[in-house]
Formats: C-alpha cells, structure tokens, sequence
C-alpha cells in the first residue's frame, strides 16, 4: 500500500487496538468473495452465545475515510433469520443507509464497535426480536425462492380473508387480481394476449382467459417469525389455528380451494400480515396441486365428487411450500406506498387530454403517476422522428397515432390505468361530446386557436372545467389557463377578431423577427426548443389539474379562473435574441433573472395582478 493509505489504516488499528483487535491476513482478505477487501480486522466483543465466543471483523472495501467498513460476525457461523439484522455471509445491518458518518473523524470506529456490541447483545438475548416483524419482507425475503416475481393487483382496502384470482403469465410468474377482469386487463395491458382479431386470436383469448383460476389472499394480525415460517402444509395449518382458533377450518377451506386448481400445476396464494410499518404481502406457492400424482397416488384418490377438509389436510401435511416475494403494483402502493391520503379522491376522477403532443404526453404521465387513473386521449397526428427530443414517445412508435401509442406505453407502465384513446383531431360534435361525457375536467395542450374554440363553444353547453396550456417561442414562457365552465377566462387573454385575432394581448415575450422555422415540405414549419425548456409548463400544468381534481363538488362549482405564466432564464432568452414584455414592470412583477411564476386572478370579468387590471 501507498504511504498516505498505510497511515490511514495505521490510524483505524491505533483506535482498534485497546479492544485487542486483530489485523487480518491477506489470505483471510481473500476467502471473502462476493467483496473486495484491502484491509480489515477481527474483534473479541466479549459477547457469548451458548458459550462460544462472539467475533466481529470490521472489513474495508476503500479508505477508511471515504465509506465506513462493513460488519461482519465472524464466529460463531450462524446462518441469515437467526437473529434480527444478521444478513448472508455474516454481514451485520448496523446502520439504516440514510445515516451519514464523519469519515474524517476516526473516532467513528469506536462509536460504531460500541453500537454494533450493543446490538448484538440485544440480538442474542432476544431483546429485538420485534424487528422481525417491523422488517418482516426484508427477512422473508431470506425464506423464498429468489428471483421470484409475482405480481398482486389486489386493492388493499379490503382486509378480509377470501378467495382471488390468479394466472400463470410465464415459467414461473404469477399475477394475482380480485377479479377475472382484473387479471384480463393486465394481460391486456401488458400486450399478454392476443386480440381479437381474427377467429384464431379469438379461440387463443378464450383458452389464456379459461386458464385464470382461483387463489386466495389470507389476512393475518399477527406477524410470524423466522422459526415459523411454513415449510409444509402442517406448518402453514399450525400457523392458521394459533392465528384463527376456531374459524382456522374456514381459512385452510379457501386454501384447499386453491389447490383444487387444476389449471395451475404449482398453486400459490397470498399472505398479509400486520406490521406496526403496515400491511406485509408475501406469497406462499405449493409443490403441487390436489390432481397430482406422486408415482401412482394423489391427495384425492378415493374420492369422486368432493373430499373432506380433514382428508386433504391429512394428505397434504408434508407437502412442500416456499415463500414467494411479491411485486405490488396495485396503485396505492405505486402513489405513495399506502401513505397518500389524496390518492382515491384523484383516482376517482376522468381527465380528458386533446393533443398528446410534447405538452400532453408529459401531462399526463405526471398525471398517473400523480394517481389519476381514468384518462381519455384525443389526437390525430402520428409521431414522428422530429417530435421524439421532446415528447414522452420515442422510436419504438415512429409514424403511430399519438393518442394510441401514448395508451400503449402508459399501459404497459402503469397496468392498473383505465385510458380511452381517440385516433381523430378534437371537432365540435356529438361524436366529442359523447367521449367525454364521462370527464370530469379537460386539458387542451393543442395551442390551436380553432380547436380551443370549438372547445369553448362545447364547454358552454356542458359543465365541465377546462386548463389550456400552451407556450411561446422557444418556450421561453409558458402559460397553464385555468376556464371554468361559463367563464370567457380564456378569451379575455387573446384577441378574439381582427387582424390580431387568436394572439395574446399581452405576451411574456418579445422577438425582433419572427422565430417559426421552415423545413421542405408543404407548410412544414417547428417552433425550436427542447425538453428542459418546456418541463416547469409541464409541473405548472399537472399540479392545476390535481389541485383541481381534489376540490370538493362546492369548490368546483365556485372554481375561479387562473392564469399561471413560467418565465424562463434570461440569459437564455437573450441569446436567442428575444427579450421580456416590459409590460409586466408596470404592474410590480420584476422578472429579473427569470425562472419565475406569475399568477394571475380573473375578477368581474378582468385579469388582475395585485389588484391591478390587465
């Protein structure tokens, strides 16, 4: 080692020393292989488990004073779910990793051999074994088959015991849901079963479809420990009675149920237990179903029509089941790890989305990862080359519609979104109106002056909220424009006749020429700017439209018009030659710099900042 690296370690050994440490061996360095060490050293904590004395090594993959060392019980050898916090290989879990040490104090060795003593003095003596239940998934993580992925789409409102459905979508995955349609919809989703195209798609649907069976989803109190965790189906039976006492027959009953499945050779169901940290979801799969055979015998010979709960335990006793880690992708879990209260008053509701270009695709993924569920997207343009800097779409769907590319790929995504995409430009008509009947709130991200009207003119008529978002050139300011129904919020900004018609009457920005560049094709034209330049528009947009969405029904028949501008960087602003409307100074809003929001408030049928009229 280097001299300045010798030193370093000289100082860790001189803090170790008084504990009677013991510098390791290269060779002993080596026998470690998953890591890398370059130095480390063994430790007597003085500590005893059942008589045998309790190593540590402190083991350093770098400098002491870049990352702290690992820990790592050396003797006795005890295999990971021994006790709390003991992973494989004898590592130790001392530390949460949000917990940031003074690496150029040594004397955070001392501190960290005093906490990792103490914690194994309360380890061996049973003092955390809680932490096996405030930690259950990171331990039954240690019980299950690895690598295991299946997928639960269930909701977690509903606490109570019952059967469910599951499929097999490959090798060795399953998905589970609480209903068929559920279940249909993901594999629909996830582009897992063919359309119905042709009679052949349709006889392949129905065959996928029939192979959806039944599982079941028991809800336990209590969280179990290491020790019991079920390695057959008498152990998973002991743990229903200690759990369930006299009704434990009526759990195991669902049980026998899933391994009635004759679809599904390896049945598995699903186990939530309560957790100080909240509900625990794991998942327990079977060797094998009721119908197979072991040689010449299986659990229902004997037996023609049903057999008795009794006899299946009693054939089933020694049957093998593993632990199954399980991948929520319900959305409660997705927005907010169960902690969002907004959640289920946003999914409730239905945003209509008309153009899905570089705004709107953006839009309204902010939207549903937000939590909204229900979206219908109307565009008649298809993606192309040129759009894919600045759009949520890339080349996987060059020259597709839009609307229905944007579907595809929010639904591969998010798998529990319901989205109605619409292949046609947004005119007023039945048919538009009819397609968003349902909405509870519209977003026009075309900047289109006629379909903005045509909008206005069915908003009149019907009573739905609608935010206009659209930008300036080069996005260098960016407006979101809240219109409540029987609002002229939105026209009052723009002139509305005459040879200025369609242009706002006060802009953010200014430009010498025009900034619309031609390309060779017929009316082929951009408006230049990038994906940074146009994401505040995006943020401003979606957080209108969820604060909209969770105001109560009162609120939004009260709903007031706004009118947000982003103004961007200055400096960029001027090097492209444009400068700000100084039109804003009179009214005391000082852009400065940039990078600011302006809202405006709309009053007695005018636009007003600080009580001044615009």
């Amino acid at each position: 080692m280097p001299k300045a690296t010798n030193a370093l370690f000289d100082s860790v050994e001189s803090f170790l020393a008084p504990f009677g440490a013991r510098k390791l061996s290269t060779l002993e360095l080596n026998s470690y292989k998953v890591r890398k060490y370059i130095a480390g050293w063994e430790i007597d904590t003085q500590l005893e488990y059942y008589g045998q004395s309790v190593l540590i090594r402190f083991l350093f993959e770098n400098l002491p004073n870049q990352s702290p060392p690992s820990v790592v019980l050396s003797e006795p050898k005890l295999k990971p779910l021994s006790f709390p916090h003991l992973e494989s290989d004898g590592e130790l879990c001392v530390l949460p990793s949000r917990y940031i040490l003074d690496l150029n104090n040594f004397e955070y060795i001392t501190w960290l051999l005093y906490t990792v003593v103490e914690l194994l003095d309360n380890a061996l003596k049973g003092k955390i074994n809680k932490h096996f239940e405030d930690e259950f998934l990171s331990y039954w993580y240690y019980h299950s088959q690895l690598n295991s992925n299946d997928i639960s789409l269930l909701s977690p409102n509903n606490v109570l015991s019952r059967l469910i459905y599951s499929y097999r979508f490959s090798n060795d995955e399953y998905v589970f849901g609480d209903t068929r349609e559920q279940i249909v919809k993901w594999l629909d989703n996830q582009n897992k079963l063919p359309k119905s195209e042709n009679n052949k798609d349709i006889k392949l649907r129905k065959r996928v479809i029939s192979r959806i069976g039944n599982s079941a989803i028991i809800f336990c109190k209590n969280a179990i420990h290491p020790k019991d965790y079920p390695k057959t189906v008498k152990d998973l039976n002991d743990i229903m009675i200690k759990e369930f006492e006299d009704e434990s027959n009526k759990v195991m009953a669902l049980i026998a149920e899933t391994l009635s499945n004759k679809s599904i050779s390896s049945p598995e169901i699903l186990l939530s237990f309560t957790t100080d940290e909240g509900q625990a979801l794991v998942g327990l799969r079977f060797d094998k179903n009721l119908f197979s055979r072991n040689g010449r015998k299986s659990p229902i010979d004997g037996f023609r029509d049903r057999i008795p709960l009794k006899v299946i335990l009693e054939r089933t006793r020694n049957m093998t089941v593993r632990g199954r880690l399980i991948k929520r992708t319900d959305p409660s879990w997705v927005v907010g790890r169960d902690r969002n209260a907004d959640r289920d008053s946003i999914a409730s509701h239905t945003v209509a989305i008309i153009g899905c270009g570089s705004i709107g695709s953006s839009v309204a993924r902010l939207l549903v990862k937000s939590g909204v569920c229900n979206l219908i997207l109307i565009d008649g343009e298809s993606l192309q080359s040129e759009n894919f800097s600045r759009h949520e779409l890339g080349f996987n769907y060059h020259n597709i519609n839009k609307a229905l590319a944007l579907k595809d790929k929010l639904c591969k995504e998010f798998p529990y979104v319901n989205i109605k995409a619409i292949n046609e430009k947004f005119s007023y008509c039945d048919k538009f109106r009819n397609h968003l009947d349902n909405a509870d709130l519209i977003f026009s991200a075309t900047g289109n002056w006629y379909s903005d009207q045509q909008l206005l003119k069915l908003q009149s008529e019907e009573f739905y909220p609608i935010v206009f978002s659209f930008v300036e050139a080069h996005a260098m300011a960016g407006h979101v424009i809240v219109n409540p129904p029987r609002s002229d919020a939105f026209n009052r900004l723009h002139h509305c006749c005459g040879h200025q018609v369609g242009i706002m009457k006060n802009t953010a920005t200014c430009w010498p020429s025009g900034t619309i560049i031609k390309i060779p094709a017929c009316a082929g034209e951009f408006q230049p700017y990038g994906a940074i330049e146009i994401g505040h528009v995006h943020s401003i947009a979606a957080k209108k439209i969820i604060s909209i969405l969770m105001s109560n029904d009162e609120d939004i028949l009260n709903l007031k018009a706004s009118h947000s501008i982003w103004f961007g960087d200055t400096d960029d602003l001027l090097k492209l030659g444009g400068k700000w409307n100084n039109c804003w100074e009179q009214y005391g809003f000082h852009i400065d710099l940039g990078s600011k929001i302006l809202d405006l408030c709309y009053l007695g049928n005018s636009w007003q900042i600080r009580g001044k009229n615009v």
